[in-house]
């Protein structure tokens, strides 16, 4: 229950506060109010507690480390400028070591299947490309390849297709031995006489000029002039 007070009013606070000829004027100022503002005190107190990460408690370090304070100013310097740090590094037993260094070595060899792989299939492309006297690596959807495969087709020429989008897994890796073997990354990739062209433009651009036609008969390949 509230705490409370009779008086009189006065006659300056007779205008403010409402008053009757024959009853006293009680004002009551309850306790619950008080105790609201304790809590809220009390809250602001663990709040700024909570903010200041440095008043709380720390977890401790996992065993066989050590934690350590440094300024934000060293953050991103290499460790070997803290011999401090390097001293309390914890130390790998014999097991473990062994077991990282297997886990390497298995690495490694797990890699080396992919490598030997794409060194087979850089050999298979400069066989292709020395078999054949006009070669190219196409895509059956690609517009490009259709017009230089139409071209080859007006001047009576039969080249060696490579469809890369027909051989499955094997097509994005062609392409990737391709790109380190040419510089280029798009098809069509055509090759005349073991030599690497370029693309559809520059085939085009080379048949205009009529150095396709001189190109292709080096090699005793006739051409439909018409």
């Amino acid at each position: 229950m509230g705490c409370f007070w009779a008086f009189e009013p006065s006659p300056r606070s007779r205008g403010s506060i409402p008053t009757h000829p024959d009853r006293v004027v009680v004002a009551v100022w309850p306790s619950r109010r008080r105790e609201r503002e304790r809590r809220r005190r009390r809250r602001r107190k663990e709040g700024s507690a909570t903010a200041n990460p440095s008043q709380m408690p720390q977890p401790p370090p996992p065993s066989g480390m050590t934690l350590c304070r440094l300024p934000t100013a060293t953050l991103g310097l290499p460790l070997s400028l803290f011999p401090c740090l390097l001293s309390r590094r914890p130390r790998l037993s014999l097991a473990a070591r062994r077991a990282r260094s297997v886990a390497v070595r298995a690495s490694s060899s797990s890699s080396s299947p992919d490598s030997s792989f794409g060194s087979r299939m850089e050999e298979s492309v400069k066989k292709t490309v020395a078999d054949n006297p006009v070669v190219i690596y196409s895509k059956s959807w690609c517009s490009y390849s259709m017009e230089v495969k139409a071209l080859f087709k007006r001047i009576g020429v039969q080249p060696h297709v490579i469809e890369l989008d027909h051989l499955g897994a094997q097509g994005p890796q062609l392409q990737k031995v391709l790109e380190r073997l040419t510089g280029q990354s798009t098809v069509p990739n055509i090759f005349i006489g073991g030599k690497h062209v370029g693309g559809c433009t520059d085939t085009v651009k080379l048949y205009r000029k009529g150095e396709l036609a001189s190109m292709l008969s080096d090699l005793d390949i006739d051409i439909n002039s018409s």
